[in-house]
């Protein structure tokens, strides 16, 4: 049983064509795919024996992005991943926020509520992707940044 969507027909959020294609879209590796298509007649895998540290926040994204929210918060997404990785995270979010959700049919688009993703910025590459980008200090509060300033707040 899966538990915040159905896992059903081409049209549900839990549909397994579209979970596996942002699982792909994500970068996360072949064999961890393989546990996805098993679904529940797969054996069961304790996350901290078989998985990375890297794919276990990969697969976290996955999920929080599957269940396809409105708003989304996630701290630091991209402090576990490579340079390639962190794009690609990048991009499905972007796309996710674009698309008032990742994997869905384009012509339904306009029936669908707007989405917003918040994240937390442990490097440049994630907080340069924004739309918008606040530092938040004990010092100043919060305040909207340049893009262009961006190394220089961040660390």
């Amino acid at each position: 049983m899966l538990l915040g969507i159905t896992r059903g027909g081409p049209e549900t959020d839990g549909a397994l064509s579209r979970v596996l294609f942002i699982c792909e879209q994500l970068g996360i590796s072949g064999h961890l795919l393989e546990f996805v298509q098993e679904g529940e007649k797969g054996a069961t895998h304790v996350w901290a024996e078989v998985l990375a540290n890297s794919e276990k926040w990969l697969l976290g994204i996955a999920r929080a992005i599957i269940t396809n929210p409105e708003l989304m918060c996630i701290h630091k997404p991209l402090m576990a991943q490579n340079d390639v990785t962190s794009k690609k995270v990048m991009h499905v979010l972007k796309k996710f926020v674009e698309e008032k959700g990742f994997g869905l049919d384009m012509d339904t688009r306009h029936l669908r509520r707007p989405r917003t993703c918040i994240l937390t910025a442990a490097k440049a590459q994630s907080a340069k992707a924004a739309d918008k980008v606040f530092k938040v200090s004990h010092a100043g509060g919060v305040e909207l940044i340049d893009k262009a300033e961006i190394d220089s707040n961040l660390g």
